[in-house]
């Protein structure tokens, strides 16, 4: 959300607050729906987005939900925003407020109206209001547990006692091939990603915890079923409306020429061809290690923090730790001091490619586990490493 978003929600929000406390009851004439907004360009938005829509001709309301607001003024925002514990909030706005800016954005927004009850529609403006209060409004934010679409999931399913029965026969497919499936035109977005998350992001997703995912969520929200108050099962959205119908990019997509599958395996030939040349001219281009085995070693810094210093559960366990490994280190300091005859070094340098053979291998048992351009990485790494074996050997 921008900044210039963000400030009018808080606004109209804290506004609404009066509101809320003095409306507590729906007419016979309101309705209430779920809005699915388009994913954006921008990586904040590239995974869509969320709300619940509430009208009532007779009461004179129509306020959109959103619990995707967060604060860019918040202390140490962007140390909390990388460590798992910055709060997001639920906002309150009027439509004609909430939709300027996916009109600027070109992004599309489809309403689907849910056929609830009076009571049941009661039961779940009750539920927002009181979770729109400053008091309750705050909560803490995890994309893929607790998020935007996740909050209106479990208030829809609050509302209606659990009567909602969902499609449970949904393919199985991991947290990571989920969001995979938006980020097929961002494969430089892909890979970083894909590197930040641990095994945990392997899960097989089921129905219900597909729906951190907007688009995901309007889906299974489709195909659901509600069992009303005499026993008969109906479907739960009566209508479907487009509220904006977004223009195609028409702009042909350049990425694949830059593409990391590209790039990473283009830098690998280079450079066994530079380590096939060392061999046989008896070169030693140490300052090719150097750079490559910094860069694993910087990067290995902030997936153990990630890991041991966050509160994200999903960036646990990343087994891109055996290339980006804290033993670079290590490698690096026996180059420098020309120490490459050193059992210490031999064994590092030894467990170091243990890794990278290992995760090798996985690739090739799981591949969905890394993106693909990961595995000319490990290979770059893996060249280099082999060339230095060698060096120990033949000394």
């Amino acid at each position: 959300m921008s900044r210039i978003s963000l400030i009018l929600s808080i606004i109209l929000s804290t506004i609404s607050v009066f509101q809320l406390k003095s409306q507590s009851n729906l007419s016979n004439s309101s309705e209430v729906s779920l809005l699915t907004c388009e994913q954006g360009e921008e990586l904040y938005s590239i995974f869509g987005h969320s709300a619940i829509r509430i009208q009532d001709s007779i009461n004179n309301v129509d306020r959109v939900y959103n619990y995707g607001t967060f604060d860019f003024n918040t202390p140490n925002f962007y140390l909390k925003f990388s460590r798992g514990n910055l709060d997001y909030m639920l906002s309150v706005a009027k439509l004609n407020n909430f939709l300027p800016q996916y009109f600027y954005e070109n992004r599309g927004v489809t309403e689907q109206v849910l056929d609830l009850d009076l009571s049941q529609r009661n039961r779940l403006y009750n539920i927002l209001n009181t979770n729109a209060l400053l008091q309750n409004r705050s909560y803490r934010y995890d994309f893929f547990f607790d998020n935007c679409a996740t909050r209106l999931r479990d208030v829809i399913y609050s509302s209606v006692d659990s009567l909602i029965m969902f499609d449970k026969n949904m393919m199985p497919e991991s947290y990571r091939d989920l969001y995979g499936n938006y980020l097929k035109d961002s494969p430089w977005t892909k890979l970083g990603i894909h590197m930040l998350l641990g095994i945990k992001a392997d899960k097989k997703s089921s129905y219900w915890n597909s729906m951190y995912l907007p688009d995901y969520l309007s889906a299974e929200i489709s195909k659901a079923t509600l069992i009303d108050s005499v026993g008969n099962k109906k479907a739960l959205v009566k209508e479907t409306r487009v509220i904006f119908e977004s223009t195609p990019n028409l702009q042909p997509n350049n990425y694949r020429l830059l593409s990391p599958v590209k790039v990473f395996g283009f830098l690998w030939l280079l450079i066994l061809a530079i380590t096939i040349f060392e061999i046989l001219r008896g070169k030693k281009y140490y300052s090719i290690d150097y750079t490559f085995f910094g860069v694993s070693f910087i990067i290995s810094l902030f997936l153990c923090y990630l890991w041991f210093f966050t509160f994200h559960t999903i960036t646990k366990l990343n087994l891109n730790l055996l290339w980006a490994s804290p033993l670079s280190l290590l490698i690096m300091v026996g180059l420098i001091r020309n120490g490459v005859k050193a059992l210490w070094f031999k064994t590092t340098l030894i467990l170091y490619s243990s890794g990278l053979v290992l995760m090798a291998l996985i690739f090739l048992l799981y591949p969905s586990f890394f993106s693909p351009s990961i595995i000319f990485i490990v290979l770059i790494y893996l060249t280099r490493s082999v060339r230095h074996i060698l060096l120990i050997k033949f000394q």
